[in-house]
């Protein structure tokens, strides 16, 4: 309103009509977006309530926690909590017996730390049943586990769990909880591999344990601690931290089940490897196994190699340096000597993992009908360790070599579907059924020519989630660089084994 003394020009009059109007204008594009935000919150809304949102959501929040509790090692501890699947109406029906539930109460005050083997909605409601009480609950999908073995879940860790700030050990878990009815794919490979610190609790709607369980219901079978045939035989001096530790710094003479461990051969070629060659003697000789043959064929090395080679002959079953025809001649004179019953070749510039020796014998002794075990193999770069990589193979599944994806170069074999050389071990079944040699006229690929051969005579092949070796990267190796030397030589393997393929069961991923 205009004092009696003020006069308003035309020009202004105009001017306010404009901004009135603009003012009403903007107010109802706010009420328009008012109204758009609300329906967009309560459709969000909806979107949560269905276990599909939830299911979808929870696991990339998951696997974004793994990731980064592998890349930063002072990470909050991992919490994964999900069901793999629901009730269309999103209910949550709760199947567990009056017996069950009041084991989970009991478990949920003694425990801090609770690992589940699959991603079930019953293992989800199992977590429930446990409540908040646990500091750390894993429940890993196969995705997750992917990530898991990549971080050497499996490994022995150096600190006790009060104090682990890093990424999360099976060593560490006090109760490890099993779905009988979908155990996941790590199960097969869990046995001989507890600790006498945990419990174990298998549940199901068949529960047919072979060992007898200190409790057991209508649904659940529950064990105070794992029978002697399932722990670790490391148990008896690892990890540093644990209460049982003693002085013993070797594994017991028998495996868990009271059979003899099997007798490993290693045969190294080497030639003017020097400035690695004692990192992998060192691999090999301090794997503290019981049962090992290690044999060193050098080609006559005009470096460091024989001075270094004379420091370790006391400790190798055989070895020599004089001129050979390369790399696959030293290898099969090598073979010719051994006297094990698991084979298996390091190049001079690699190294086996710690305890690799002892998880493959293992993994022989739980899968009997495997003829070769694969495992994971590091890429050792200047840098240091720079990836695990895995093959695509099933954890904790023996399945035929698949021939047809192996002669696939293009779609499986460059895109590294398969395995390193290093973190191959073999019987010395397949290894007479496919041919006892390597084909000494290949100059790169005798290692993918054998395992086509292998996979031609029918092996076996299980993959465990263990560390198994470390392959050096570095600019004096054979295949080092951008270019594809070998290239010309698996196409060559390919053309002359071709034919002959029949079409397996494809490659499963892991």
């Amino acid at each position: 309103m205009n004092l009696p003394h003020e006069r308003t020009e035309p020009a202004q009059v105009e001017t306010i009509a404009d901004l009135e109007e603009e003012a009403l204008s903007l107010q109802r594009k706010n009420k328009a977006l008012e109204g758009e935000l609300f329906t967009a919150q309560r459709e969000l809304r909806r979107a949560r309530r269905n276990p599909g949102y939830r299911i979808a959501n929870g696991i990339s929040r998951a696997l974004k926690t793994v990731s980064r509790l592998i890349k930063n090692g002072n990470a909050r501890p991992i919490q994964v909590y999900r069901p793999s699947q629901a009730s269309p109406n999103g209910s949550v029906p709760d199947p567990s017996s009056r017996e069950l539930k009041t084991r989970l109460r009991a478990l949920a005050t003694a425990v801090e730390s609770v690992f589940f083997t699959s991603a079930t909605h019953r293992n989800w409601l199992l977590h429930k049943g446990l409540g908040h009480t646990p500091a750390r609950q894993l429940c890993f999908s196969n995705e997750q586990i992917k990530v898991a073995i990549g971080a050497d879940f499996f490994g022995v860790p150096d600190k006790p769990f009060a104090k682990h700030k890093g990424p999360p050990a099976f060593a560490h878990q006090q109760l490890i909880v099993i779905h009988c009815d979908d155990p996941g794919p790590l199960w097969p490979s869990l046995k001989g591999r507890f600790w006498p610190h945990q419990r174990i609790l298998l549940h199901g709607k068949n529960i047919a344990p072979t060992i007898r369980p200190d409790e057991q219901g209508a649904d659940f079978a529950f064990y105070a601690a794992p029978p002697r045939q399932w722990l670790d035989p490391r148990h008896a001096y690892l990890p540093l931290f644990a209460p049982w530790k003693t002085s013993r710094q070797r594994l017991t003479t028998a495996l868990p089940g009271g059979d003899p461990w099997p007798k490993i051969s290693i045969v190294t070629p080497s030639f003017n490897q020097g400035r690695f060659i004692t990192d992998t003697f060192e691999s090999v000789l301090r794997q503290n196994y019981p049962s090992f043959e290690y044999l060193v064929l050098d080609g006559g090395s005009t470096d460091e190699t024989c001075s270094i080679l004379d420091r370790y002959r006391p400790r190798l079953a055989y070895s020599c340096s004089q001129k050979d025809d390369g790399q696959a001649d030293a290898i099969n004179k090598g073979f010719a000597r051994i006297t094990g019953e698991i084979m298996a070749w390091l190049n001079s510039d690699d190294q086996y993992a710690p305890d690799a020796l002892m998880h493959v014998a293992r993994a022989f002794d739980l899968f009997p009908e495997a003829d070769i075990v694969v495992g994971g193999c590091g890429l050792l770069e200047t840098s240091g360790l720079t990836r695990i990589h895995h093959s695509a193979l099933p954890l904790g599944k023996i399945v035929p070599l698949p021939l047809s994806q192996l002669l696939d170069l293009e779609n499986c074999w460059l895109k590294g579907d398969f395995f390193y050389q290093p973190e191959v071990f073999w019987r010395r079944r397949i290894w007479e059924a496919a041919g006892p040699r390597v084909q000494d006229d290949l100059y790169y690929c005798f290692d993918y020519e054998l395992w086509v051969r292998m996979a031609q005579a029918g092996a076996k092949i299980v993959h465990v989630p263990d560390l198994l070796a470390l392959y050096r990267v570095h600019p004096g190796q054979k295949t080092y660089g951008r270019d594809l030397p070998y290239l010309p030589e698996l196409k060559r393997v390919k053309a002359q084994h071709g034919p002959s393929a029949t079409r397996n069961e494809p490659l499963a991923k892991a």
